[in-house]
């Protein structure tokens, strides 16, 4: 079955969700999920700034948000779109008790949904998935959503192959030392196959939350 909605974990559907004016609700709505109730946001405005690359999808998109929060406080947050990935996040509909909750689940699971489900009727959720919609996109958007959307999963299939052959070398020891030489085999498997691909040691850093000079 084709997606219906877009997928948030691509650089397209993040930009396109969280990064327009348009729908900068969505992302205060998502963002004072994250904040401390002092720097509850009220209204932000963007300044992007976009890091150059090889290509459109090397590009990563840096957003500088001038906040207000609900006390009139001014403070800046730098917003960037990484390759995110949501492991440790399991609950189904179901389970979803917070708003956070809520924001976890539909960047999990948006591009595998078809309709809106009941856990998540608000009326924030239901501007995101209006804007979500792949079918409303027009030709351009449309081919530069599947372009990015190759891109994603590309990088996570090296990723997770890479990741997986580590746990399985680390298992095999069957000791601890044989489990961190196995994380670390597959970290260097991670970071050969993104270089491979053209991707520069700033941007593998960032990804898999290392300094540069370990890449």
């Amino acid at each position: 079955m084709q997606d219906k909605y877009v997928n948030p974990f691509t650089d397209f559907g993040f930009k396109k969700l969280f990064g327009e004016e348009p729908h900068k609700e969505l992302l205060i709505s998502f963002l004072n999920t994250l904040l401390p109730e002092k720097h509850q946001i009220q209204d932000l405005q963007y300044t992007r700034n976009e890091q150059q690359g090889a290509s459109i999808l090397d590009r990563k998109a840096i957003f500088d948000l001038s906040c207000t929060s609900l006390t009139g406080e001014r403070f800046i947050v730098e917003l960037q779109k990484a390759n995110l990935t949501l492991p440790y996040f399991q609950k189904t509909l179901t389970e979803l008790e917070t708003d956070q909750d809520k924001w976890f689940y539909i960047f999990k699971h948006l591009h595998e949904l078809q309709e809106i489900p009941p856990a998540l009727q608000g009326r924030v959720f239901r501007k995101l998935f209006e804007a979500a919609q792949i079918a409303c996109f027009n030709p351009a958007e449309r081919q530069a959503y599947e372009d990015s959307l190759k891109y994603y999963r590309d990088l996570k299939n090296v990723t997770d192959t890479a990741w997986e052959e580590g746990r399985e070398e680390g298992r095999k020891e069957g000791i601890t030392i044989g489990i961190e030489q196995g994380k670390q085999e597959a970290q260097r498997k991670v970071i050969l196959a993104m270089a491979a691909k053209g991707l520069d040691s700033a941007f593998i850093a960032d990804t898999l939350n290392l300094s540069v000079e370990v890449v």
